[in-house]
């Protein structure tokens, strides 16, 4: 359960690359390509990003989670390389899920690093493997950036739309 969102990589020649992911969604990928059955809870936005999105999910053979809520807008993460070759982000992200999900079938839980973080969804990631059935594992991806914890004055999400403020990692 987690972030599916693009990657927007900014060329020099002004075009772009968009390239789907988010933790979740590359474990789920890697899992598929290992033979597991796997699906994903993820808040995919209705509109060009999440056409890429949801046709990753289909290709890979992942199924999303029924019961999935639909996003204002989808997830994604500017990427621009600097002169030395580094990437710098800049996150536009939403994130929210429902308080319940059919735990039929599921024996293994991973929850992304965003997921875990940003509310409100956090909270309901929270509520959810709270009450997960006995003997389903949970795993985590801990790489939360500095720009997803909460700070006071700051709002727990923004879309694409309405970037002010940017908050960088």
């Amino acid at each position: 359960m987690g972030e599916a969102l693009v990657d927007v990589f900014q060329h020099d020649d002004g075009t772009t690359t968009v390239w789907p992911g988010g933790s979740p969604t590359n474990v789920a990928m890697g899992l598929t390509r290992l033979g597991h059955v796997v699906s994903e809870l993820c808040y995919i936005g209705d509109d060009a990003y999440g056409e890429v999105l949801h046709a990753k999910l289909r290709d890979e053979g992942i199924a999303e989670q029924p019961g999935a809520l639909t996003a204002p807008a989808s997830s994604v993460a500017d990427v621009r390389l600097t002169a030395a070759g580094d990437a710098e982000y800049e996150f536009s992200v939403l994130w929210d899920v429902p308080t319940s999900i059919d735990w039929d079938g599921i024996r293994v839980v991973h929850a992304g690093s965003i997921a875990l973080a940003l509310s409100p969804g956090a909270d309901h990631v929270l509520e959810l493997l709270q009450g997960r059935p006995a003997g389903v594992r949970v795993t985590i991806d801990p790489n939360v950036r500095p720009a997803f914890l909460p700070r006071e004055g700051r709002p727990s999400g923004w879309s694409r739309s309405s970037r002010s403020p940017t908050w960088s990692n």
